[in-house]
């Protein structure tokens, strides 16, 4: 799926709370207990749980290139 405006992609961030904001960069963290093994893997001191953390980059001009999987609920 492919969001093209600022304003359409933060209301898709606003919706799911799985995603966050780094930068013009969207991240999803998935827990995932092997993460601290992971390149990707980050440490959340508020659950003290290890996710893996994945990056949609704003791919420059053409806006971001998210998953159809995150569109299902």
């Amino acid at each position: 799926m492919k969001i093209m405006s600022l304003n359409d992609a933060e209301s898709f961030v606003d919706s799911h709370n799985k995603l966050s904001w780094d930068g013009w960069t969207i991240i999803q963290d998935i827990q995932d207990s092997d993460a601290e093994y992971r390149n990707d893997g980050v440490y959340n001191r508020e659950t003290g749980k290890w996710y893996r953390r994945i990056q949609y980059p704003y791919i420059d001009g053409t806006g971001w290139e998210l998953p159809d999987s995150l569109t299902k609920r």
